[in-house]
């Protein structure tokens, strides 16, 4: 059941072991690609947090904020 964006889903805390533990059983696969759509697909992160999860990387809060996009992007960065 390990891989990059099931451990990161769970480290982030956007999606407990229950909710992944669903997932799994409601798509009957472990591909992280379907998985991931399924959580978008039912509001539980969002499209950048799942590319975020995919690259390995948990932190997705600012503060008591939860990092749901880009706010925007520029010449300086984004």
């Amino acid at each position: 059941m390990s891989s990059t964006f099931k451990d990161s889903a769970i480290r982030s805390g956007l999606v407990t072991h229950k909710q992944l533990r669903t997932v799994i059983s409601k798509t009957g696969s472990e591909d992280d690609s379907l998985i991931a759509a399924t959580l978008i697909k039912s509001g539980l992160i969002t499209e950048y947090q799942a590319q975020q999860l995919h690259a390995g990387r948990t932190k997705l809060t600012l503060g008591p904020y939860t990092i749901t996009d880009w706010i925007g992007q520029g010449g300086m960065g984004q």
